[in-house]
């Protein structure tokens, strides 16, 4: 006789462990890992056997395989430090570098190696994750062609049947006709219950393939199969006209990870319709932590006082002086945090005064351009 133990082979990342469960009620447990006890926590890649002793001799069971993948080693990369308000680009070292404004998940602000920052007026932290992906890709199950093919009987309508193992999402699938026309492609759940459809214009005469992208989660009894009213519709009968093989069938057709196609809605002898099933498996995505970056923009009150520039109060209320070298002329540009510009003017040499009465309360850039020579300054109106 042979031992079931719960569970089937499994990959996971660094720091996961997986749960293995002996069948409940046998007198001892002896683990391949020497642990003793109905379930174990595997923390390590290997094969884990349960034995167990019978009347007459010992039983093992099949092994569960396990990959423990490796820690996944975190980005680096330089802060970037900007004289004047503007665009940084961050470079890191690292797989898979995907950048947030937060340490937390979400849609990233952009993946690879590099990260080109928006226009920034004041000191930006960013932070960098790196991933690790195992799996995945394309592939194909089910029959592979139905070009020798016949057609079923103009009242049936036939689906097929199939489990999912594993989230995995159902590209597509090729199919044959003589006739052409739309039809709705269908996938239903154990219940009957709709989940998805798309329909089809097909234009081909003999093959084509069609397009589902149909996201599939675990589960048993899904169905595939067309809509019997539209094809009443469209081509008179409640069959779609699709080819279908009644020979050299050979179920399940399985896609390890991922589905196997189990039968038709008519028995093992058929199989309809729907051939070269391409399914795109999950990738397993090990990430590690966020990892800060920084954006310094290195201006001030010091760098305007060294060309005789001077900016006060700072921060104000309405308005503002500006103190510029006798003889020059300085153009005042003021940006706000989306960096439009939003009051232009043009100082003389000695002392300006500059309203701040139409702005709202925030936090603003000066930019003035002094003989060719641009500053910048934080400007906070209170």
């Amino acid at each position: 006789p042979s031992i079931a133990i719960s569970g089937t082979d499994y990959s996971v990342c660094f720091g996961n462990t997986i749960q293995i469960d002996g069948p409940a009620g046998l007198s001892s447990y002896l683990w391949s890992n020497g642990d003793t006890t109905q379930s174990i926590n595997a923390a390590t890649t290997g094969a884990f056997t349960l034995t167990i002793q019978g009347i007459c001799q010992a039983f093992t069971s099949d092994p569960v395989s396990i990959v423990i993948h490796p820690q996944v080693i975190d980005p680096t990369a330089n802060d970037v430090s900007l004289s004047t308000p503007g665009s940084a680009t961050l470079n890191a070292i690292g797989n898979n570098v995907s950048w947030y404004s937060a340490p937390s998940p979400g849609i990233p602000l952009a993946t690879g190696s590099s990260f080109i920052t928006p226009v920034l007026n004041s000191n930006t932290t960013y932070y960098m994750q790196s991933a690790d992906v195992y799996g995945g890709g394309i592939f194909p199950v089910g029959m592979n062609n139905g070009s020798g093919s016949g057609y079923p009987a103009n009242t049936t309508n036939a689906t097929m049947e199939f489990d999912v193992t594993k989230n995995c999402t159902l590209k597509t699938v090729k199919v044959y006709t003589n006739t052409t026309g739309v039809r709705r492609i269908e996938l239903r759940n154990s219940a009957n219950v709709l989940l998805n459809f798309v329909d089809v214009n097909i234009t081909s005469i003999d093959s084509q393939v069609v397009a589902l992208d149909f996201v599939l989660t675990p589960g048993f009894g899904y169905t595939l199969g067309t809509d019997g009213a539209i094809n009443q519709t469209n081509f008179g009968m409640a069959s779609p006209r699709l080819k279908r093989n009644s020979s050299g069938t050979n179920y399940p057709y399985t896609l390890a990870d991922a589905l196997s196609i189990t039968t038709s809605s008519n028995g093992n002898q058929y199989f309809y319709y729907f051939y070269d099933w391409q399914v795109e498996k999950e990738p397993l995505v090990c990430t590690g932590i966020f990892v800060p970056v920084n954006v310094f923009i290195t201006v001030g009150l010091h760098d305007l006082a060294a060309v005789g520039i001077k900016v006060y109060p700072n921060p104000t209320n309405d308005q503002v002086t500006l103190e510029t070298p006798q003889g020059s002329t300085v153009k005042a540009n003021i940006y706000d945090a989306s960096s439009r510009v939003v009051k232009q003017q043009f100082l003389n040499g000695g002392k300006n005064i500059l309203s701040l009465a139409q702005l709202a309360t925030g936090v603003y850039q000066l930019q003035l351009i002094e003989n060719g020579k641009i500053h910048y300054i934080k400007l906070v109106k209170n």
